[in-house]
């Protein structure tokens, strides 16, 4: 159905379309004002450069059938201007050319890429940003095993996080730290701490829970 190529690969280079440097397509579901094609040929370039670094980054999507550029799919480490706990855990993005919606073609490539990152990625949780109106990308996202984790906002626009664990299926284990609790609803267990000493748990945690408990120990 298609092809995974790194985007520093000749293929991408020589094959990125119009559509994606101009964004005009897509930058809705993504938040913030639309961009010049300097800024998203440096964000093009980003990519290239985090597959030199880190060893992960975008994949681009060719269709098999036709040759075309399909869309993208991977990881990154934005460094995005977020207040949420998980904003260093790999991002995972995806965005696919308007002639091939509605195929599957994100779904199965988010998919396998989370595999690779299973793999690959030294991480416990990976993260991923939706806006609230996409609704295609929210139900790929609940299909790849992302949980919602609450609202933040970017560069101005409400934006919904998504949050996937592999503590249960790698024997992974990771420690956040946070004052939300729609955050530490996804642990398996929230320790709450005062003075630098632990004054309570919580087991099975929900966003009331933690949210009730908080209040308990403030009074």
């Amino acid at each position: 159905m298609y092809r995974f190529h790194e985007v520093s690969e000749p293929w991408t280079l020589s094959k990125t379309p119009l559509w994606f440097l101009s964004g005009r397509s897509w930058r809705r579901h993504i938040g913030g004002p639309p961009r010049s094609e300097e800024e998203l040929w440096t964000r093009f370039l980003r990519n290239v450069g985090q597959w030199q670094l880190v060893g992960s980054g975008m994949w681009a999507l060719e269709d098999k059938a036709s040759g075309a550029y399909a869309g993208a799919v991977g990881f990154i480490y934005g460094k995005r201007m977020m207040d949420i706990p998980y904003r260093d855990e790999p991002e995972m993005g995806w965005v696919i050319a308007p002639n091939f919606h509605g195929k599957g073609f994100a779904r199965e490539a988010v998919a396998k890429i989370l595999v690779w990152g299973d793999t690959n990625l030294e991480a416990g949780e990976s993260w991923c940003m939706i806006s609230p109106a996409n609704l295609a990308s929210r139900k790929v996202a609940v299909g790849a095993g992302f949980r919602e984790a609450g609202r933040a906002t970017y560069k101005d626009a409400e934006m919904l996080t998504f949050l996937r664990r592999s503590v249960t299926e790698f024997g992974q284990s990771i420690v956040m730290v946070t004052h939300d609790p729609h955050g530490a609803s996804y642990a398996d267990r929230v320790v709450f701490l005062a003075d630098g000493n632990i004054v309570d748990d919580l087991s099975g945690p929900t966003p009331d829970s933690v949210l009730e408990r908080i209040r308990t120990l403030g009074t």
